[in-house]
């Protein structure tokens, strides 16, 4: 943290100084050093914001795990074969990947479309395990 403080023009000596005195106080200390060095927030004491925050959490991976299952409903309409059903429900599913890494990106610092994309590529590499993992348990059964 002495460098940090030195990077933003302030002397070494009075750089020492500040840091053994923040040190003192772990909280803050803790807090600064989380916040100023990895760009991260602390989660909130308060179990209130706990139960609300997992709350949401539940909601929005309901919501969004569920549309592109809704897909699948196209099925029983007997218009498409599963492979085109397949390939709609993945398009989807990489188009709310997308909006999910955009909306993601007015909360950090990242620009939107880098957002977007690392979503998409991290929802294509846990979908591809998944489904090799299943292919593997099928294959053996």
């Amino acid at each position: 943290m002495i460098k940090r403080f030195q990077e933003k023009g302030m002397s070494k000596p009075d750089s020492e100084l500040v840091v053994s005195k923040m040190a003192q106080y772990e909280n803050l200390f803790v807090h600064f050093k989380v916040s100023e060095e990895l760009g991260l927030q602390l989660p909130e004491d308060n179990d209130a914001f706990l139960l609300t925050d997992a709350f949401v959490m539940f909601c929005s991976y309901a919501f969004f795990g569920a549309l592109p299952l809704l897909v699948y409903f196209l099925g029983t309409i007997n218009i498409f074969t599963d492979q085109d059903i397949f390939m709609i429900s993945f398009l989807f599913t990489c188009l709310l990947l997308l909006s999910l890494g955009i909306a993601k990106s007015y909360y950090t610092s990242i620009s939107w479309y880098s957002s977007g994309l690392e979503t998409i590529m991290i929802g294509i590499s846990c979908a591809s395990v998944s489904y090799a993992v299943g292919s593997l348990v099928v294959s053996n059964l």
